[in-house]
């Protein structure tokens, strides 16, 4: 049976973001959350995600990742002045406790900077990287410009509260992807604690962790983590960038806003609670693999034996709460000649909880002509008591060469009847 191969054209209809369904059995008290598997840039969750917020010490990745990219040797050391330090204290901002004279390798205060959230480190890369802080700034907002942060505005490298300094949950998940592209920032973060070189002011060198970390040590490990960066001021609350893999999924989550009156541990449960509920209710299925066969369509009236086969173009792979999909395929077992170029003769959709999550639409690559004399012999055959359409067709010549004899046998007989009438006249 000679095949006709037509390719599947593909329509894509991806819903923007899942939403949680199971919201109800989901309480998210901090106000600004994003929630993305990296793995295959899906959104699984999200709460004011665009509205702007104090990003408080998440500033800081940005930070690090600049003085990363612009001092090539970690080993370089930096002296501590005046002006690093300088309005540190008034601010009440969190330091490693490096003083004025001393001697410190970047690599010391780049862990200074994401493990113990210190603006003394940050300072010191800062004017390392730019010779002031305000040149600094304004290699922040570039930054931040290229990377696509478009609600995001720096006022300092440190995250100390000022009114435009601003951001959202969206642009620190843009951020985070960014920083844990590179090796060092990626394995800085990840660091479980760090104890740096000694200096003058301290012999014994100073012992770096994460205050998330202590909380974890308290309660319970969340399986999985692999780091983040906390921030916290007044105006913030208690906020913390970081991501954990489980499963096939690797998730990145931003939650900012844990109300500040209910201390570190909130955010805590909040994070803990985010991360295993999502984990435990959700998996990653591949619904569509590239130049996998999804359908046979035979076509009616078309050339002798015509198949259209369909393939898949694309890969697609998701993210969904077990036990939610639900699947409805269109596509007909057969059509009927004529049809045209990019006709849409069936689709397969893919929902979730009720809600369309994908789509392809299988359409024809070329023209199926109308074979007349084909479209006869299978009503032919029809007529005989053959409901296959193809069988009806195949059998017709037998039927149409047994009207035909049945014809030709009449003529004689009916030259015999007329003629022997004419004779008798």
């Amino acid at each position: 049976m000679k095949k006709l191969f037509a390719l599947l054209t593909v329509c894509l209809l991806l819903c923007p973001a899942f939403p949680v369904k199971a919201a109800t059995k989901l309480e998210v008290r901090s106000e600004y959350v994003y929630i993305e598997d990296t793995g295959i840039g899906q959104v699984l969750y999200e709460k004011n995600a665009d509205v702007p917020m104090y990003p408080a010490s998440l500033t800081k990745m940005m930070s690090v990742i600049l003085a990363i990219e612009n001092i090539p040797n970690t080993g370089e050391i930096i002296t501590i002045t005046e002006e690093m330090l300088s309005g540190l204290t008034e601010a009440n901002a969190s330091v490693v406790g490096y003083d004025v004279g001393d001697e410190v390798r970047v690599i010391d205060l780049l862990y200074g900077s994401l493990l113990s959230s210190g603006a003394d480190c940050i300072n010191a890369l800062a004017f390392r990287t730019s010779g002031s802080i305000d040149a600094f700034v304004e290699l922040m907002n570039q930054k931040a410009q290229d990377l696509g942060m478009e609600s995001t505005h720096f006022c300092n490298p440190t995250g100390l509260h000022e009114p435009d300094h601003v951001s959202t949950a969206r642009d620190m998940a843009l951020l985070l992807r960014y920083c844990r592209s590179n090796a060092l920032f990626k394995t800085i973060l990840a660091a479980d604690n760090y104890i740096s070189d000694p200096v003058a002011s301290n012999e014994g060198g100073f012992y770096m962790r994460s205050w998330f970390r202590d909380e974890m040590s308290s309660y319970r490990e969340i399986e999985g983590y692999e780091g983040g960066k906390t921030g916290y001021t007044s105006y913030a609350g208690y906020c913390l960038a970081s991501s954990a893999s489980r499963n096939d999924m690797q998730l990145l989550a931003i939650v900012c806003g844990s109300p500040s009156f209910e201390g570190r541990d909130a955010l805590y449960q909040e994070v803990y609670t985010l991360y295993n509920y999502f984990f435990d209710n959700y998996e990653r299925q591949t619904l569509m693999t590239q130049g996998e066969h999804v359908g046979s369509v035979r076509v009616i009236d078309g050339a002798a034996d015509q198949t259209l086969e369909f393939y898949a173009l694309n890969t697609f792979t998701t993210d969904l709460r077990k036990d939610s999909l639900t699947v409805e395929n269109t596509l007909p077992s057969e059509i009927y000649a004529p049809a045209k170029l990019g006709d849409t003769v069936g689709s397969i959709k893919y929902y979730s909880d009720g809600e369309l999550i994908y789509q392809e639409d299988y359409r024809l690559q070329e023209d199926i002509k109308l074979d007349k004399f084909g479209k006869f012999s299978r009503q032919v055959g029809q007529f005989f008591g053959h409901a296959d359409p193809f069988e009806a067709r195949a059998k017709a010549p037998v039927y149409l060469t047994v009207i035909l004899v049945l014809l030709l046998a009449t003529i004689p007989l009916s030259q015999l009847i007329f003629g022997g009438r004419k004779k008798k006249q």
